[in-house]
């Protein structure tokens, strides 16, 4: 698990960016009975938090990368008062910003976070999830790249919601995240259908997969059985192959 800091969050002085693009990594720290709750009963709580820890193992070597043209963050879920984890054990040199997520639903916590970077200097903002392990720098890449000429750029998961959501700071509005059914099939649609009602352009990449219930693992381990490209997931399909049933 990732150690805690002892101090709120590094993001009070909000020290010079390395880059004009921020992604913003939204997680939570691993507790049981609050991450990865649609993998039980068929795994225990404890290890729906292992699997949790896996994932996002996977999410952070991947995307947090020295060469990557964007700045990474780390943004937590986690309770009043309650100490900031510090993933820098887990990243190659170096480690990420880390912090607090703040408002009531995940629209909320959208705008806040990613209006926060672009308040203190980003043009362009991402937003992504732990729980997909597929993901890396290249699709990260690819994401901002689309945004030369489109105001969004979304990569849909297989459930109809979305795995990353990349902005132009000026396309960071409230109203694209508000009245959204969370956590429904719904979510992919009415984000374009409020794009298309602001205007604004979007572009869908390939679908990325969350990593929510049983079957999405085994269907991961298909996936890159049969991928010839370089390693990924490597956390996850290891806790597979001991926790597997």
């Amino acid at each position: 698990m990732p150690r805690m800091q002892s101090h709120q969050d590094r993001t009070a002085d909000h020290p010079g960016r390395s880059s004009d693009r921020v992604v913003v990594l939204f997680t939570k720290p691993a507790r049981p009975g609050r991450v990865k709750t649609r993998m039980t009963p068929h795994y225990t709580a404890a290890e729906a938090c292992s699997l949790h820890d896996a994932l996002l193992r996977d999410v952070l070597a991947q995307t947090a990368v020295p060469e990557a043209s964007y700045e990474l963050v780390v943004a937590w879920a986690v309770d009043e008062g309650e100490a900031l984890p510090d993933v820098g054990d887990w990243v190659a040199s170096p480690a990420p910003r880390v912090v607090r997520q703040s408002g009531n639903d995940l629209g909320e916590r959208l705008v806040a976070a990613l209006g926060d970077q672009c308040t203190f200097g980003a043009e362009r903002v991402a937003a992504i999830g732990s729980d997909h392990p597929e993901l890396d720098r290249d699709g990260l890449e690819a994401a901002f790249a689309g945004l030369d000429d489109h105001d969004c750029v979304l990569a849909p998961a297989q459930d109809g919601g979305y795995s990353l959501i990349a902005l132009r700071c000026e396309a960071v509005v409230p109203a694209l995240f508000e009245g959204i059914d969370w956590s429904t099939p719904r979510v992919l649609e009415q984000t374009l259908s409020r794009l298309e009602g602001h205007g604004l352009s979007a572009l869908l990449l390939e679908v990325i997969h969350d990593i929510d219930e049983p079957a999405d693992l085994e269907a991961l381990a298909r996936r890159l059985a049969a991928s010839s490209g370089p390693a990924r997931a490597v956390a996850t399909l290891a806790w597979f192959e001991e926790h597997g049933r």
